[in-house]
């Protein structure tokens, strides 16, 4: 009645109206997701890791009472753990995906102005990412911080004669600060324009019917709030370094310079290699 075609097969749609109207195959759409073999290495990473982590964190806990680990605080041993499964939570909401914001048309195929609700849980995914990394990340690199800046306060204090106790809330102060930062810089991101999740038609078939895209996660303003995260990630690292080379004559069995020295060298060459990729993907 409304001069379109019935089609015999169900994955053509009726184009047009009248003597005009025809039956069209819509191709199958290649929408590149992420393999499901990638997902599933990745889920199986992050429960190897957690394993891990937790396991070093119970070791610790039953092992307080040791004098190498009172040595080194409990408590910040126990805060890199909790840093580590953080940051390795980021690995979780990269396998979110999903396809455009807005459904398409069951007769047409076009684009309607009704949102599609599964894209809500991947733009959460998208901020997700950046939010469990950074904060991971400061509270592993806090950690370390601390803990070679209680050295170098212990070390100038012999220097000078005097005898100085350095408590774990001395250094909680620089703790708070760094991950304190980092929330500030992600709040504003996430309240101004956060990262959401966008589809982008590659190629079309001769009637218009999208046959392969791509879905990314986009913000406007990535690089404004990413650039001084890592220019202050990267300015506390050599701050870090240059404590870790003051410090590097103390004794090794009253501190834990050489395995702090490498952990934070660890983070340079991680920042190091993710930086350039971050920009090839921008």
């Amino acid at each position: 009645d409304d001069g379109s075609c019935e089609c015999d097969d169900p994955r053509a749609l009726s184009i047009g109206a009248g003597e005009g109207a025809s039956c069209v195959v819509v191709p199958a759409e290649d929408v590149t997701y992420v393999s499901v073999t990638l997902v599933a290495v990745g889920y199986a990473l992050f429960g190897i890791q957690a394993v891990f982590v937790l396991s070093c964190a119970a070791w610790t806990v039953w092992n307080r009472s040791r004098h190498v680990v009172r040595a080194s605080q409990p408590i910040f041993l126990c805060l890199l753990c909790f840093g580590a499964f953080v940051l390795n939570l980021s690995m979780l909401p990269i396998g979110v995906q999903g396809k455009y914001r807005y459904l398409q048309g069951e007769t047409t195929g076009e684009m309607t102005d009704v949102p599609n609700p599964d894209i809500a849980m991947v733009d959460v995914a998208c901020m997700a990412v950046p939010w469990l990394f950074s904060l991971g990340f400061s509270i592993i690199f806090s950690a370390l911080f601390a803990k070679i800046w209680r050295v170098r306060k212990v070390l100038k204090a012999a220097e000078q004669f005097r005898s100085k106790v350095v408590k774990p809330k001395d250094v909680a102060l620089v703790m708070v600060c760094v991950v304190a930062i980092q929330v500030i810089i992600l709040l504003c991101w996430q309240l101004i324009d956060p990262m959401r999740w966008q589809r982008e038609i590659l190629d079309t078939d001769d009637n218009g019917f999208s046959t392969q895209s791509v879905g990314y996660c986009k913000s406007e303003s990535m690089l404004l709030f990413l650039g001084p995260l890592l220019a202050i990630d990267g300015l506390m690292l050599c701050y870090a370094l240059h404590l870790c080379f003051v410090t590097r004559n103390v004794p090794s069995d009253l501190q834990e310079g050489h395995w702090i020295t490498g952990a934070v060298l660890s983070i340079v060459q991680i920042l190091i290699i993710s930086i350039p990729i971050l920009i090839i993907t921008e």
